[in-house]
């Protein structure tokens, strides 16, 4: 666990290896698969821009992605309790979102169930995910940078957990980091990659190899996206979460639903 606590300051996201493993993270996996069967199904007779579901899913049809609260509908009895015996099947996952920042509040409103496609398989409007920082949510902008690249608004305090419900990094889509950790915003005009490799140089952006039961846990100022390449044959899904520390949730964030850890 050191390690990682290291890794995560040190670079802005650590890879933790087979903690979240186990029947729990099997079960959201099967009903995943099933959901997203179920779903695509209907991009394919209705198309994304008209596919109707569930509000509580809150798709979105241009990430292909949903709430996972949505498994409840496909074989999951309750996706809050199974998270949580995933979560705590091995002693060191939680203890480590606790050591890197008193982590110990995980929305599950804003928790997302993505489908990425392997380049050639996305339907029309799908598009993967852009270099981002998870700090700029609910952020925002001016409408240039005050101190380019970046801009002065306070970030978001917060640590994604995204977990892969399927291998990923080789022949399916798996996440892509900057390993040099941040301390603003990147205003949204510099994120393409041209300036990234310029300002980054010659550092190059990481893709990171998974398999199921791994985790990465990501700095709110890492440069992150959706990792993707040519020739990539397999799709791939995952689950993303957000963590608080519970004396900086966002006031927009308090009515929201909350696993407690």
């Amino acid at each position: 666990m050191d390690a990682a606590v290291q890794n995560y300051h040190q670079w802005g996201f650590a890879v933790v290896r087979g903690q979240f493993s186990g029947a729990a993270l099997a079960a959201i996996a099967t009903a995943t698969a099933a959901c997203f069967e179920a779903v695509n199904g209907a991009i394919a007779t209705h198309g994304a821009a008209h596919v109707v579901l569930p509000p509580s899913y809150r798709f979105d049809p241009y990430s292909t992605a949903l709430n996972p609260i949505a498994l409840e509908d496909f074989g999951l009895a309750s996706f809050a309790a199974t998270l949580r015996a995933c979560l705590t099947a091995t002693p060191d996952g939680l203890a480590l979102l606790d050591a890197i920042g008193g982590l110990t509040h995980c929305t599950l409103t804003r928790a997302t169930l993505r489908h990425q496609y392997a380049p050639h398989r996305a339907h029309p409007l799908h598009h993967p995910n852009r270099w981002h920082q998870e700090g700029a949510y609910g952020v925002t902008f001016p409408p240039t940078p005050d101190q380019p690249p970046y801009c002065t608004p306070p970030p978001t305090p917060m640590v994604t957990l995204w977990l892969p419900l399927t291998p990923c990094g080789i022949d399916a889509p798996s996440l892509e980091l900057y390993p040099i950790p941040q301390t603003q915003l990147f205003h949204y005009h510099a994120l393409n990659d041209a300036d990234l490799a310029a300002h980054f140089a010659p550092t190059p952006p990481e893709l990171v190899q998974l398999e199921p039961g791994d985790g990465v846990l990501v700095h709110w100022g890492t440069l992150h996206r959706s990792g993707v390449r040519v020739g990539m044959r397999c799709d791939r899904f995952s689950l993303g979460l957000r963590w608080f520390n519970p004396t900086q949730i966002p006031a927009e964030l308090e009515g929201d639903r909350w696993l407690l850890l």
